[in-house]
């Protein structure tokens, strides 16, 4: 692999997207920007991907892998991740089941995919869980339990745990600023607060930019200074004499 170096995000602006990119999808998103509709003043660059990690063993076909890493990388743009959403059953009440068990293993599995596609431990690299559309039957303790074993299991393999709070978190505000060993938060495009800390990526309206469907997310500090953490190109060193 390139030499990379862990990337502060601050006052930036990215995109959360689905499509596994190839080294010539990456440039051309690389080179589009976010509209002036999404940002609220001017159109702005794109500095960061947010790519999907399994819920299992690692699906090369459509999630992160070290291919699509390095294609970014050579965009000059830097990449972090977010472990997929577990679904609503077919049947039954809507929603998925936490619990500290699976909690456990999805986490175990974030971390590993996480080395898996690319991304190096060690370097205080975000890599999130995606918490939304919780079964209400698990609101509360039980939700909590998840995310503690979640984030523990992903801190071990070497990254920064951040959560990523939708719509039906189970969790209120306060909860989640609680969770243990956690200590950055990203919110989804609704109304989401959170106390002391605060947020430090934003998601933004879904729209269409270079032919893509993207979630733009502006990342910034939060209220106590913490910021996601991307990897993204090293600088070049040079040859010996």
């Amino acid at each position: 692999m390139s030499p990379v170096t862990a990337v502060s995000l601050t006052n930036v602006w990215g995109c959360d997207l689905e499509t596994k990119l190839s080294p010539s999808m990456a440039a051309k998103l690389a080179n589009a920007f976010i509209p002036a509709t999404i940002t609220g003043g001017t159109a702005q660059p794109i500095s960061f991907f947010l790519r999907y990690l399994s819920l299992g063993p690692q699906q090369i076909h459509f999630d992160l892998d070290p291919a699509e890493v390095e294609g970014i990388l050579a965009t000059g743009q830097s990449v972090f991740a977010v472990q997929h959403c577990r679904e609503s059953p077919k049947e039954g009440p809507p929603g998925w089941e936490t619990s500290a068990e699976r909690g456990s293993t999805d986490g175990a599995w974030a971390g590993k995919n996480a080395v898996t596609a690319g991304l190096v431990a060690g370097m205080g690299i975000s890599v999130g869980l995606d918490l939304e559309d919780v079964a209400q039957s698990c609101w509360g303790a039980q939700t909590v339990a998840h995310c503690t074993e979640w984030c523990r299991q992903v801190a071990l393999a070497g990254f920064e745990p951040f959560v990523y709070d939708g719509f039906c978190s189970g969790l209120t505000p306060e909860q989640i600023y609680e969770l243990p060993t956690v200590r950055r938060y990203a919110a989804d495009y609704g109304p989401r607060t959170l106390p002391t800390r605060g947020f430090c990526l934003k998601q933004h309206q879904q729209t269409t930019i270079a032919g893509f469907s993207v979630d733009p997310q502006y990342a910034f500090a939060d209220l106590l200074g913490g910021c996601m953490v991307a990897m993204g190109p090293g600088p070049v060193v040079a040859s010996p004499a």
